[in-house]
């Protein structure tokens, strides 16, 4: 970020974060989605038309090895699918409070569609995830299809 990096340390600070690419990935994101996102809406906004505009922010590492999946790194693949944040290496896989607001770009597909088994998109073709979903998930699931 050039003349601005310290500005966007200082906003971004690296304890925070689970790893130092995860801080980039929510750097890069507000920059480049979220805020022109935002942006965007307001101007709609301002010629008198509603705007809808969500967040989705709920983490969920894969209870079980997707199958098809083995030997990757000192944890096998446990955590690998339902966020591709732990495949990608930027989150742990399993619940820290540096993931207590994390959701990596379509991890909130799952719950758009009511899916629980599916291709994970990162792995190999052959990969399959189970995201099963907690009873609250459930109902997370239930009021994004509503």
């Amino acid at each position: 970020w050039g003349k601005d990096a310290s500005a966007v340390l200082d906003h971004y600070p690296l304890e925070a974060y689970a790893s130092v690419p995860a801080a980039f990935m929510q750097a890069d994101a507000d920059a480049y989605v979220i805020c022109p996102s935002r942006r965007m809406a307001r101007y709609v906004a301002s010629s008198s038309r509603k705007v809808w505009v969500g967040e989705f922010a709920h983490f969920q590492p894969s209870p079980s090895q997707p199958r098809g999946c083995s030997g990757y790194g000192p944890s096998g693949c446990r955590g690998f699918g339902c966020d591709n944040g732990v495949e990608l290496d930027v989150v742990p896989g399993h619940h820290t409070e540096s993931t207590k607001f994390w959701a990596t770009h379509g991890s909130d597909v799952h719950f758009v569609f009511g899916t629980v088994t599916g291709p994970d998109g990162l792995g190999p073709p052959t990969n399959v995830t189970f995201c099963d979903f907690t009873p609250d998930e459930s109902l997370l699931s239930d009021v994004m299809m509503a």
